[in-house]
């Protein structure tokens, strides 16, 4: 529920763009594992981050993809 979920910080704010720039710039780089570790940070910080949501998921079929 949106009540339930917590209020962000000026930090929670910085380092959510922080992690989401980061992982975006892996995920370009290639570096799937890297950008998959950043959004989930993010996500850590907002569950609700549709930018680190769609990225991650993204990098993840890549990444199985890559596997195959």
């Amino acid at each position: 529920a949106a009540s339930a979920r917590r209020v962000l910080t000026d930090e929670d704010r910085r380092m959510l763009t922080r992690y989401v720039n980061d992982g975006v710039s892996a995920y370009r780089a290639g570096d799937l594992r890297s950008a998959i570790a950043a959004f989930s940070r993010a996500l850590a910080i907002d569950p609700t981050d549709a930018t680190a949501a769609s990225y991650r998921a993204r990098a993840e079929r890549k990444l199985e993809r890559v596997g195959e």
